[in-house]
């Protein structure tokens, strides 16, 4: 219903709301599809009677084939959010004087720290997945 309702704008030749559908898409595929990774795979695999070495190859497949996703996500989210806010705020001075920027740089102060876990993860516990035990790090 929520793809639906964003969806909607795409069909009415608003340019407006077709950045912003798009932003939505882009923004709740990459949380989406990591909840899948680290609640429905990884408790599979675990859940597996593969070998410690065959769970951690397919723990780190896993993520590896997600990094691609969410890394594309984030491109589009980025493309179509900085679209987005300039044309609804039209001048710059405008993000700290309404509260439409207000709230923008509310939320990218909050996507900055999720950001900032998200580079962690794949340059300190991406490489470690390898080993034996990787589907129980990744949870």
């Amino acid at each position: 219903a929520f793809l639906g309702a964003s969806l909607q704008s795409v069909s009415t030749v608003d340019i407006v709301g077709m950045f912003c559908a798009v932003h939505v898409l882009g923004a709740s595929t990459w949380p989406g599809t990591l909840l899948l990774l680290t609640s429905v795979w990884s408790r599979g695999v675990a859940r597996s009677n593969a070998t410690g070495d065959q769970r951690a190859r397919v723990v780190a497949d896993l993520v590896n084939s997600f990094s691609p996703l969410a890394l594309t996500c984030a491109a589009i989210v980025a493309i179509t959010g900085v679209t987005t806010a300039w044309l609804h705020l039209k001048r710059l001075s405008a993000l700290w004087t309404t509260s439409y920027g207000i709230a923008l740089i509310v939320k990218l102060s909050l996507v900055l720290i999720v950001v900032v876990f998200g580079a962690c993860n794949w340059r300190l516990v991406r490489p470690s997945l390898v080993d034996e035990g990787s589907e129980h790090t990744i949870r």
